[in-house]
C-alpha cells in the first residue's frame, strides 16, 4: 500500500492515515514459539496416549512407542498439533495405533453394572 500511495503522490496522506490507525494486523509467531507451542501439545497427546498404554499387555509396549514415534513425525499429525484440541490428536492418535482411547475411562477390573 505504501509504494501505491508513493505512486499516486499521496505519500504524506498515507503516512498520516498510517499512523492514526496505529498497528495494522499482529505480527505472526515466531518459529520458536511456535515449535515451543507444538512441543508442548505434542508431550500432552503423548501423556494421555500412555495413561492408554497402561492398560493394554505389557509386551506390545515397545511396539506401540516406536509407532506412536514415527506418527508424531508425519505431517498430518504435525498439522493436528497445531490445529485440534489434545484430546482430539490423542484420540485419532490411538485409534490409528489400534488401541482403544477410551481405556482410561475404564477400570476393567470393576464389572459392568449397567
Amino acid at each position: 500500500m505504501a509504494g501505491l500511495a508513493c505512486g499516486l503522490g499521496v505519500t504524506e496522506e498515507w503516512q498520516r492515515h498510517c499512523a492514526r490507525a496505529g498497528p495494522g494486523t499482529p505480527r505472526p509467531a515466531k518459529p520458536a514459539e511456535i515449535e515451543a507451542e507444538r512441543a508442548r501439545r505434542r508431550d500432552a497427546a503423548v501423556a494421555t496416549i500412555e495413561q492408554a498404554f497402561a492398560k493394554i499387555d505389557p509386551d506390545r509396549f515397545a511396539g506401540l512407542r516406536a509407532g506412536l514415534a514415527v506418527r508424531l513425525q508425519e505431517p498430518d499429525v504435525i498439522a493436528w498439533l497445531d490445529t485440534e484440541t489434545t484430546f482430539t490428536t490423542a484420540d485419532r492418535l490411538c485409534r490409528l495405533l489400534g488401541v482403544s482411547p477410551y481405556l482410561w475411562f475404564e477400570d476393567l477390573d470393576e464389572p459392568d453394572t449397567g
